[in-house]
């Protein structure tokens, strides 16, 4: 097509079949912008192979997916260099992006799941290389299942709060692995940081973030319940490992971050109600283990090792294993001490 590959103005509906498209504009787009219960995209099934200039699939109020397979490349894919101008998203909705099922291949320039309001994901399989944003939601970000792999990307996941419920999500970000930051807030303006209302929640499923820049932001608080979260920054500088404005409390879960920084910034306090150890090391890599922990890091050369766990006790000496190396550990709670 020499625009649109499929297009339907009120909506597009979906249920099985096999696409292959190639356009100079979207791929399948629904266009009606003028009224909110219109312009929406439902797909259940099918097989889709989109190759657009634009964005793949877009929608001006709502998009679902529920079942499919879709391999979608916009403009060449994620090494390609666009201006800020250029739209080449993977899947975008104006204001609600729901994903429940369905196997997807990303390979874009721009953001690969996109939306201008909220997005929620609950299930699928989903890769991502991307020369943007992986996922990205103007307002809130939930996962709440699924397995998503994002391989190549600027920043990872992000959205004004993120609430990680359920699923396993590996990241490896050039800048920020999980970035909560609302429309407006600026790391780098104190009056900002103090207003902000950014969160990264996370209560339960696998999240690995691999990231050159922060590992873990929030322009506000991060709040940690369960689950198992695993950050690694290879960065040197101050801002890396964990970045949050306001105060980060960790209830339960398990939390390990290795990182190369002198420290980790932050505004607001840092407290556990569960036990924490942190260990400064020598160029350190290989398999963590620590009781009946154990982890195997991506990064090498790491000098700091943090973990929090519910499945340490409190006030107890551990032997905390780092490769072929082994430094002796006291649990503690409350204020976290990094220095």
């Amino acid at each position: 097509a020499s625009d649109d590959g499929i297009r339907g103005k009120d909506k597009v509906i979906i249920t099985k079949g096999k696409y292959t498209i190639t356009s100079t504009g979207d791929g399948i787009k629904a266009t009606n912008d003028k009224n909110t219960s219109k312009g929406y995209i439902n797909i259940s099934g099918g097989t889709y192979t989109i190759k657009s200039d634009g964005d793949g699939i877009q929608a001006e109020s709502y998009l679902n997916i529920s079942g499919g397979t879709f391999n979608i490349t916009t403009r060449g894919g994620y090494t390609t260099i666009i201006g800020s101008s250029v739209k080449a998203k993977g899947v975008k909705a104006n204001t609600e992006l729901n994903i429940k099922g369905g196997t997807f291949t990303f390979n874009t320039p721009d953001d690969a799941i996109h939306s201008n309001g909220n997005i929620t994901i609950s299930g699928g399989t989903i890769k991502v290389q991307t020369g943007d944003d992986g996922i990205h939601a103007e307002d809130t970000l939930t996962i709440n299942g699924g397995n998503i792999t994002i391989s190549n990307s600027k920043e990872g996941l992000e959205g004004s709060k993120i609430y990680f419920k359920n699923g396993t999500v590996n990241v490896k970000a050039t800048d920020d692995g999980v970035n909560a930051a609302p429309e407006g807030s600026d790391n780098n303006s104190g009056q900002n940081q103090a207003q902000s209302t950014g969160l990264i929640s996370i209560s339960g499923g696998s999240l690995k973030v691999y990231s050159n820049g922060d590992a873990l932001d929030s322009n506000g608080s991060i709040a940690i319940s369960g689950g198992e979260t695993f950050i690694e920054s290879s960065n040197t500088r101050l801002e890396t490992a964990l970045d949050h404005d306001k105060d980060m409390t960790v209830t339960g879960g398990t939390f390990i971050a290795l990182y190369k920084s002198l420290g980790m910034n932050d505004s607001g306090t840092r407290t556990t109600s569960i036990p924490y150890v942190y260990a400064p090391v020598n160029n350190g890599s290989g398999k963590i283990t620590i009781g009946n922990i154990t982890y195997t890091p991506t990064l090498t050369g790491y000098k700091h090792i943090f973990i929090i766990s519910s499945k340490l006790t409190n006030n107890t000496n551990y032997d905390l294993k780092y490769g072929n190396n082994l430094v002796s550990v006291t649990t503690k709670t409350g204020t976290i001490s990094t220095s």
